[in-house]
């Protein structure tokens, strides 16, 4: 057997193994994660001209199902670092910096973090890295709120969507009138708004800016994600200055305007952090009268559930990509719809 081939087939093993283990509900340690193989590095351009930097690991996109990967707020591509090795064995794996963030190009303007050009630098990604293929999608935070406008815009390109912790804005529209029209939501209500109460500072002039510029907003970050029991590279005060522009691009707009009321992805997935301090159940009702399928897991973690528990994101992510791909069964009791 190749060294090449041999090797792929003691990673598959090797993951295959932590994914049981995870399975089994025993600990795995963090030393348990596997090392990153060199990617294949390129970069794409967008459809206004903005260049979007993207990393490919595993298997070439017609021998193996493509997962690609979106990261969100203020993270880079380095967040799915823990994750990539648990997917990569198998399948054709996809890890890019949407604009604002990482190697990609930083563009100045608010207007250039609208939703529909986030939508553009995915499509950008997926036409070059999985040309004429259905892709799967794993995606966090702001970057699951930016793949919803793709599964809503073009949902003929997924085959799945796995997201934790990011809503869409639009389908939130509609969900929030209805909980504000039902009483005993109320409370609910209330603990998000707190939970959320960082949002305007993100649309106060300069001011953002300045806390990321200096260092601060970084720091904070790494403690918070530390607080969590996670590790981070050095965050980016770069990163998070640019995209504060995601709130004041989308959020209340889409909130006030919604331009879609439901999302045609075969099978919507949703890992749900427990613990979660910024985004809570609330955001997520109804969810099931909107999508055709709908998959529901919990894990017992906060925000940052790549980092702290990247073996249940990647067995969860598995699960939906061979039940999609080769007819496995669904969980027991992951289908809400």
């Amino acid at each position: 057997m190749p060294r090449n081939q041999r090797r792929r087939s003691l990673r598959a093993a090797v993951s295959a193994g932590l994914l049981t283990v995870l399975a089994s509900g025993l600990p795995v340690p963090a030393a348990a994660a596997e090392p990153l193989d060199r990617p294949v590095e390129s970069s794409v351009i967008s459809a206004d001209g903005t260049m979007i930097s993207v990393k490919e690991y595993g298997p070439a996109y017609d021998q193996a199902p493509t997962v690609v990967l979106v990261h969100g707020w203020p993270d880079n591509s380095d967040v799915w670092n823990k994750v990539i090795p648990l997917l990569a064995d198998r399948y054709h794996v996809v890890n890019y910096d949407p604009r604002g963030s990482g190697a990609s190009d930083h563009p100045d303007a608010v207007s250039d973090y609208e939703l529909p050009k986030l939508s553009q630098d995915f499509e950008a990604v997926i036409d070059r890295t999985a040309p004429g293929v259905k892709v799967h999608v794993l995606a966090h935070d702001w970057g699951a709120i930016q793949t919803w406008e793709s599964a809503a815009r073009i949902p003929e390109k997924f085959s799945s969507f796995t997201f934790i912790s990011g809503p869409s804005l639009d389908l939130l529209s509609g969900s929030l009138q209805r909980e504000f029209g039902d009483i005993t939501a109320w409370p609910a209500l209330y603990y998000q708004a707190l939970a959320s109460s960082y949002v305007p500072f993100n649309y106060l002039p300069a001011l953002p800016e300045a806390f990321w510029n200096s260092g601060l907003g970084a720091q904070l970050m790494q403690a918070y994600v530390g607080l969590e029991g996670g590790q981070h590279e050095a965050y980016s005060g770069r990163d998070g200055a640019a995209q504060t522009n995601l709130y004041r691009a989308n959020m209340f707009q889409r909130l006030l305007h919604p331009t879609y009321d439901h999302v045609d992805v075969p099978v919507v997935q949703q890992i749900r952090p427990s613990i979660d301090p910024f985004v809570t159940p609330v955001y997520f009702n109804g969810l099931e009268n909107a999508v055709p399928s709908l998959w529901r897991r919990t894990v017992g973690v906060g925000h940052w559930t790549p980092l702290t528990n990247p073996w249940a994101v990647a067995q969860y992510t598995s699960e939906l990509i061979e039940f999609r791909e080769h007819g496995a069964p669904a969980p027991a009791g992951a289908v809400v719809k």
